[in-house]
């Protein structure tokens, strides 16, 4: 099964967003599914602070700042973004 996570943090607006289109998608399509605070290590705030929230699927970061449920539902089912 795929896997998608969603790298973000509390009181952000587009990472809600992000979230919410992310579920849209699972509710169509199955996929193992992760939220990721980046502030659980220094590591992960410094690698994502100015471009969250990331989405990645199967650990290849594939959005940015926003997130399209027509393109993510693409990748998951194995056709081009």
């Amino acid at each position: 099964m795929r896997k998608v996570t969603v790298y973000s943090k509390p009181d952000c607006h587009l990472c809600d967003i992000a979230k919410e289109r992310v579920l849209n998608v699972q509710k169509k399509i199955p996929f193992d599914l992760e939220f990721v605070d980046i502030r659980g290590t220094q590591a992960l705030f410094d690698r994502y602070c100015e471009k969250i929230p990331v989405v990645a699927v199967d650990e290849e970061e594939v959005f940015f700042f926003r997130v399209s449920e027509k393109r993510l539902a693409k990748m998951l089912l194995g056709g081009p973004a």
